[in-house]
């Protein structure tokens, strides 16, 4: 059977797959506090701005789909871009770009673990977006989440290709690593919007 180059699984299915996360969840930060301010509330809910702001946000996304930016041309609009090359080549990560500079020109690592040369970026999300969390707290951003493992983890290469599909409110699920330093020391990563890279797996 051909190894599969991601795993892929919803945050509930992963969530019910760490027994140890409710035990583990009584020594968190009471307030879940993620890398960088998000606009999740502080019970840890979605607001209504939230929701508005992503439905603003996908308006935004599909109108500027059909006006990609040319690679090593000047940022018109700021915010976090994914790179497109030949063939449907596309970048494993989001990158944030601000207005005036130039679009990267140089390889970008692509979906499947191969360096390609951009051709194009493509806007994704506002450059006020939360992008990184902490493993329990309240998903700051609907879509798709990376965990990002410290390589000094044992075993981390066993997780470093989980992705998870999360809601805007949900809990982002722990990775139930073993010991739990190590896995408060993760951190989700969000790659795009859900579906977003569904052809790389075709």
């Amino acid at each position: 059977m051909k190894k599969s180059s991601s795993l892929r699984l919803t945050a509930m299915t992963l969530a019910l797959l760490a027994p140890l996360a409710t035990a583990y969840a009584a020594t968190d930060n009471p307030h879940q506090a993620v890398d960088y301010p998000s606009q999740i509330g502080p019970s840890g809910m979605a607001t209504h701005s939230d929701a508005d702001a992503a439905t603003a946000e996908a308006s935004k996304r599909a109108a500027l789909k059909h006006q990609p930016l040319t690679a090593g041309a000047t940022v018109v609009e700021p915010g976090y871009y994914r790179a497109v090359g030949s063939h449907g080549k596309t970048g494993r990560s989001v990158t944030l770009l601000s207005a005036g500079a130039k679009a990267p020109t140089q390889k970008q690592l692509g979906e499947r673990g191969k360096y390609f040369a951009p051709e194009r970026w493509e806007w994704v999300a506002d450059a006020q977006s939360v992008t990184r969390a902490n493993v329990g707290s309240a998903c700051p951003k609907s879509g798709e989440w990376h965990a990002d493992v410290p390589v000094d983890v044992p075993n981390y290469k066993h997780f470093q290709d989980v992705v998870v599909t999360c809601d805007l409110g949900s809990s982002l699920p722990r990775l139930n690593i073993g010991d739990p330093y190590d896995d408060a020391r993760v951190r989700w990563v969000w790659i795009g919007p859900a579906g977003d890279q569904k052809h790389a797996s075709q």
